[in-house]
Order: structure tokens, then sequence, then C-alpha cells
């Protein structure tokens, strides 16, 4: 189990959705204090400042913001590989974030442990993302923006 094999990282499960009272039980049950449930909230930043990577366990995913979000506060994102949103976002894989094969857990988990292992991967991804993010921030957009409508115009 990864929980296991890090014993000096912490785990905040940020967010909610049906699974939440099995995964509480769950975690109760196995006596996992390294793991923290925050719930939902509407400031997630003051997460992603005690981040080193951002799990998302989402099976299916339209654009995913929160992987941009992740990426511009310098986190690294691991996520399945389940749309063009999220490929766009972080592909190349190793690169701006991880892809993990779609519904595969074992591979989730083999992919996150290899990261948390690995700090050189995660120093190297990070000095990609940091640049990537800029791809999203507001004044980039804005300036697209301009530019379409100077097209158009």
């Amino acid at each position: 189990m990864i929980y296991e094999q890090f014993p000096d990282w912490q785990f905040f499960l940020v967010g909610d959705g049906k699974e939440l009272p099995k995964l509480r039980a769950m975690v109760e049950e196995r006596s996992l204090p390294r793991i923290t449930f925050v719930g939902k909230t509407d400031d997630i930043y003051p997460y992603y400042n005690k981040a080193a990577i951002f799990c998302l366990s989402s099976q299916m995913e339209g654009q995913g913001t929160v992987l941009m979000e992740a990426q511009q506060a310098g986190v690294i994102p691991i996520a399945f590989d389940c749309s063009a949103g999220v490929r766009g976002i972080l592909a190349p894989n190793g690169v701006n974030g991880i892809l993990v094969k779609p519904f595969d857990m074992n591979d989730y988990a083999h992919q996150l442990s290899e990261l948390m292992h690995n700090a050189s991967l995660r120093n190297k991804i990070q000095q990609n993302i940091l640049p990537k993010a800029n791809d999203y921030s507001i004044e980039t957009i804005v300036k697209q923006w301009d530019e379409l409508f100077k097209t158009i115009l």
C-alpha cells in the first residue's frame, strides 16, 4: 500500500462525492492518521501550497481545470488519460504531469508510487509545469481573445 511505503507523506482528500462515506469508513477502520478529509472547499489554494502531487481520481473528466490550477501552483498532477482535455494539459506523459491508463487502478498506484519515490522526476516535471502554467494565465488568455477579436473585426 502506498500509504505504508511513504511514512513521511501526508494525504489530503479535498472534495465530496458519493464515495466519501465509504472512504471515511475505510480510513477509520484501517487507522490511517495521515489521511485528512477536508471536504468541499471554495479555497483549494492552501492545499495546493502544501502539496507536491495532485491526484485527480475522476475516471471521466472534461477540461480538467483543477489540473491547470495545480500546475499554476507548481504541484504535479496525476490523472487518468480519460479525455482530450486531460491529455492536452498533461501530455506528453512524464513532462507536464503523469497520465495513467484509463480505469487502471494498478497503473495509477504504480505511477503514483514511482513519482513519490523519484525526487528527480518530481523536480523535472515541476520545472516543466511552471512555464506551461503560463499558457493558462489570465494575461495569456486575454491576449489570445484580443488577437482573435482583431482577426474577426
